[in-house]
Parts: C-alpha cells; sequence; structure tokens
C-alpha cells in the first residue's frame, strides 16, 4: 500500500517511541461505538518513522507554527480590543451629542 502523496486525517497521537535512532508516532483516528451511540474510540491509522534528523526538523516546524499561531492570535486580540473601544468611543461621542 502506498500513501505516496496521499493526505491522512488524523484525530490524535497517540504513543510516542524512540529507540535510541527512530522516533515512531502512533496515529489515530476516532469511530463511533457501535453499541454506545455518544462514544467515539480510537484506533491505529497509521505510524510515522523517521530517522533523528527528520523528528529534529518536525520539531523545529512545530515551533515555527506555534510561534507564528501565537503571534497570530495577539493581533487578533488587539484587533478586537481595539475595535471594542471604537465601538465604547462611538457609543460615548452619541451621547454627549444628544
Amino acid at each position: 500500500m502506498s500513501l505516496e502523496g496521499a493526505d491522512v486525517y488524523i484525530d490524535g497521537i497517540g504513543s510516542i517511541f524512540f529507540n535510541g535512532q527512530v522516533l515512531k508516532v502512533d496515529l489515530l483516528t476516532l469511530y463511533p461505538d457501535p453499541k454506545e451511540a455518544n462514544k467515539m474510540n480510537p484506533r491505529l491509522a497509521g505510524r510515522i518513522a523517521m530517522p533523528i534528523n527528520a523528528a529534529v526538523q518536525l520539531r523545529d516546524g512545530l515551533n515555527r507554527l506555534v510561534a507564528d499561531l501565537q503571534k497570530a492570535q495577539e493581533q487578533n486580540q488587539k484587533a478586537s480590543t481595539a475595535a471594542a473601544q471604537g465601538l465604547e468611543s462611538d457609543g460615548a461621542e452619541k451621547k454627549s451629542k444628544k
């Protein structure tokens, strides 16, 4: 089975193993429990296995992603605060004109 170029959707990460040379990460997908309607059961969807240098690249890429997400979140919070303050000042101006 070849997954070359294919996306694999996962719901989460299971176990992470490192044997000193290869990092292995279990990929999990959730499936409905046939006996309980509101319960989801995790199943192994696959495993990523990579050498140390690829694991370091993954870590570095994830660190950059997290930093970018934090920066975007801070910018969104500043924009939301500014917008809220603008609405408050607009309301105060309208009241003072009356």
